[in-house]
Parts: structure tokens; C-alpha cells; sequence
């Protein structure tokens, strides 16, 4: 057999070895992501009858992070989203309550390149969806929900 063929054929036969062993990890892996998740509901039906505001929040905080986690995932992206951003600026200037114009200026150093409306409607579902966010007259500002948010500073800027 030429010594080509038989190069290649070894290359063949490891890749496939490989794909194996791979689809074996994933395997395993959507045993154990069961299992947790099946631990998970049950956490969550549990921290649902809580009447204490505090468990509540912070049910909701941690809801908020799997979220955010699962967009990124989603996207491939490791760097933070840009709600993620803007909930950042919140957090770090919105004390008395920032107007849209601010935002914009703030957004500006971290190299976004997004249109007003864009910005109005991120704020508008942290607003209505998430409850993140809080409008009076012109100011947005943070809820006890969306100050008490942690985000993922092991991501790059």
C-alpha cells in the first residue's frame, strides 16, 4: 500500500476515535446537565413559595445571571453583552438617575456603536421584562432588583 494512503488512513482512524470519545463526553455530560436541571426545578419550585422579599430578589438576581449567561452562550460570544454593558454604566453612575443623552455619553468609552432607539428599547424591556430598570420623567435608574445584579467581570471589555 502506498505509504499516503497508509498516512491517511492512520489520520482517518484517529479522527474517528476521537469523535467517539467525544460523542461519549457529551453523552455524559447530558446526564449530568439532566440531573442538575431536574435539582434545579426543584430548588426553584422550592424558593418560589418564599414570601420573604429578600429570597425573592435574590431568586430573581440569579434567574437574571442564567439569562445573560445562556444569550452569551448562545451568541459565542465571551465578551459582555450589550445589555450587560448598560446595566454596567447603570450601576456604576445612575445614583440620581441618568437621562437618555447620558447613557449615550457613557456608553461611548466602551467602543459601542448603537443607535438611540437601539439604547431605548434595551432600557425599555429592563424596564418591563426584567425589572431591572426604573423611568421617572426623563431618568432611568436602577431597581433594588438590577443594583443588586452581579455581573460577570471575568469577561474581557
Amino acid at each position: 500500500m502506498d505509504a499516503n494512503y497508509t498516512a491517511m488512513l492512520r489520520l482517518y482512524e484517529t479522527l474517528v476515535l476521537e469523535d467517539v470519545d467525544m460523542d461519549r463526553q457529551y453523552a455524559a455530560l447530558a446526564i449530568a446537565k439532566k440531573k442538575n436541571k431536574q435539582k434545579t426545578e426543584g430548588a426553584k419550585l422550592f424558593l418560589q413559595t418564599a414570601e420573604d422579599p429578600e429570597v425573592r430578589t435574590e431568586y430573581q438576581r440569579i434567574g437574571q445571571l442564567r439569562k445573560s449567561s445562556a444569550t452569551n452562550q448562545a451568541s459565542g460570544k465571551l465578551e459582555p453583552s450589550k445589555t450587560d454593558i448598560l446595566v454596567r454604566v447603570l450601576q456604576e453612575h445612575a445614583e440620581r438617575g441618568l437621562t437618555l443623552d447620558e447613557i449615550m455619553e457613557l456608553l461611548e468609552p466602551y467602543g459601542l456603536n448603537v443607535d438611540r432607539n437601539v439604547v431605548c428599547t434595551m432600557l425599555n424591556r429592563l424596564k418591563t421584562k426584567r425589572r431591572l430598570v426604573g423611568k421617572e420623567g426623563k431618568r432611568y435608574f436602577l431597581t433594588e432588583l438590577g443594583k443588586s445584579m452581579k455581573l460577570d467581570n471575568t469577561r474581557s471589555e
